[in-house]
């Protein structure tokens, strides 16, 4: 789900969580092709973005709706990690948040033909037959980008109880920022390879200093190297669900059913694989220990409502890029996390040090540095 991220990630297709964006038309290099900040197109379009000057359109109610997104994301990381918590199974409440997700983006499908239609597009991609020379048939692994997001939505569950959701969501943006350089750089996404340069190291750069920086006052406390580590791993996975998922959405947007339409359809393909692996894990536990160690007595209807945000989210930035722009809408969507995360905490009795405050805002600005770079590399060209 994921998460920034990973995106979302719907649910993790969330991350992104994370914080994740996912839209067709975003820069080359903003972070990554592989990135849930909007990299997802095979022929991104970066032009018709751009704000004109003197623009009369108010814009605030869609700032503040993107800020919502951004939020809601970390509000959804929360409820999956209380999930897990109270189960005391981690990977069991992937299980349940995944196929939350998948009813829900089922049930949708039932109801607009535009999501089913995008849906078949993305199988009969697998199958070789694409009505666009723009975008190539897929190829079957493709299809498993939810893998990578239940690897996100497990590491909510045993962090965040833990890490508080403000470490969390800075160590879970910069393993999407690592991700997506490695990603860029094999070619795994729409956009092919990606090379690496001074300007996108950055990001990345910045982003870890964030997370050294939040961890500062209890990184010796037992195990919370590995409780660290884990979030950044995930943020990897969530890189190289939005680059294959990117993928599916080109093959999508074949069936002509509109921006919100074929990201439905790919997440829906998401969330299925991802919860088809997640009972495989969850059976092979089972068999192997006698049985699935979990405490639904614990458990509350709320916390079984992440995957639902991860689907606002998703629905919102989408219509949020066209009013906004790719460079607003990211930074505003990624302060939401950042704020949302810290507030949550807050208001859950758990209120940030200072260093996790700092490394909050350390991340903001990692994650500008490419966005802004990118969109006056743009100008410029434009200009000249």
């Amino acid at each position: 789900m994921s998460t920034l991220t990973s995106a979302p990630t719907v649910g993790a297709p969330g991350a992104v969580p994370v914080a994740v964006l996912d839209d067709a038309d975003a820069p080359p290099a903003l972070v990554s092709s592989a990135t849930p900040w909007l990299k997802t197109s095979a022929t991104p379009r970066l032009s018709k973005h751009i704000p004109l000057p003197g623009r009369a359109e108010r814009k605030w109610p869609w700032m503040l709706a993107a800020m919502g997104a951004g939020a809601a994301v970390a509000l959804s990381s929360r409820l999956n990690g209380t999930l897990a918590g109270n189960l005391g199974n981690p990977i069991l409440g992937a299980a349940f948040n995944f196929g939350n997700g998948l009813m829900v983006l089922c049930l949708l499908a039932l109801i607009f033909p535009q999501s089913r239609a995008g849906i078949r597009a993305i199988f009969d991609a697998v199958r070789g037959r694409v009505s666009s020379a723009d975008v190539r048939p897929l190829r079957w692994y493709e299809l498993c980008g939810g893998i990578g997001g239940s690897v996100m939505v497990v590491a909510q569950g045993t962090a965040v109880p833990v890490l508080g959701l403000g470490v969390f969501m800075v160590a879970l943006v910069c393993g999407q920022m690592i991700g997506s350089l490695l990603i860029d750089r094999a070619g795994l996404g729409p956009a092919g390879k990606i090379p690496v340069t001074p300007v996108r190291l950055i990001g990345p750069a910045l982003a870890i200093m964030g997370v050294m920086l939040s961890v500062s006052a209890v990184f010796t406390l037992p195990g919370v190297f590995w409780l660290i580590v884990l979030p950044i791993i995930g943020g990897i996975t969530v890189s190289w669900q939005h680059a294959v998922n990117g993928r599916t959405k080109a093959a999508a947007a074949t069936s002509g059913g509109g921006q919100l339409f074929y990201t439905m359809a790919s997440a829906t393909v998401s969330f299925l694989f991802g919860f088809i692996f997640l009972v495989l894990v969850n059976a092979t536990i089972a068999l192997f220990n006698g049985g699935l160690n979990a405490n639904f007595g614990a458990t509350r209807v709320w916390m079984y409502l992440g995957p639902l945000l991860g689907i606002i989210y998703v629905g919102t930035s989408a219509f949020c890029v066209g009013k906004l722009g790719v460079l607003q809408m990211v930074l505003l969507i990624v302060s939401g996390n950042m704020i949302g995360a810290l507030v949550f905490d807050t208001l859950l009795g758990n209120p940030p040090l200072a260093t996790t405050i700092a490394g909050a805002a350390l991340t903001v600005v990692a994650a500008s540095v490419p966005v802004i770079a990118t969109t006056l590399k743009a100008r410029r060209n434009t200009a000249s």
